[in-house]
């Protein structure tokens, strides 16, 4: 299962991560840029015009570089956030591979807790129960599948 977990951590990342050394190769070319823009306008080789316009852009990118940046760590932060706690419920529930019954000890170590909803009623005699699991650590599992 650490196996599974690795796989989909390392999928979910990798593109973010992959963008994120393009991000920041581009954010240290862009002064390199500007310098040489700059140095061409100063030359006569690049009117005022293009280079305001340039100017323009190179600062809208680098604020939108900057943004994007900003998100993509924050997708990084969660999963690592998220296999951090999955590795902390595994290694709990590793404690107890093998039980013939539950204990509160064990419902107090690997449960954060359980909701019990109103029953969906189904038909005079039939109620059907709605119960979620968080598990400490990971979550609701279920909200995983979906």
């Amino acid at each position: 299962m650490e196996e599974t977990i690795s796989l989909w951590v390392n999928e979910s990342t990798t593109e973010y991560a992959e963008r994120l050394v393009q991000i920041d190769n581009r954010l240290n070319e862009i002064p390199e840029v500007r310098k040489k823009l700059f140095e061409e306008k100063l030359s006569g080789t690049v009117s005022g015009e293009v280079f305001a316009d340039i100017m323009t852009s190179l600062d809208a990118e680098t604020e939108s570089l900057k943004a994007e940046r900003n998100d993509c760590l924050a997708h990084v932060n969660t999963v690592s956030d998220m296999t951090g706690g999955v590795e902390i419920f595994l290694a709990r529930l590793g404690r107890y591979r093998d039980f013939e019954v539950l204990t509160a000890e064990m419902v107090e170590e690997l449960i954060d807790r359980i909701d019990v909803y109103e029953p969906t009623v189904i038909n005079a005699y039939t109620k059907k129960p709605k119960i979620s699991i968080y598990y400490i650590g990971v979550g609701n599992i279920e909200d995983m599948r979906k």
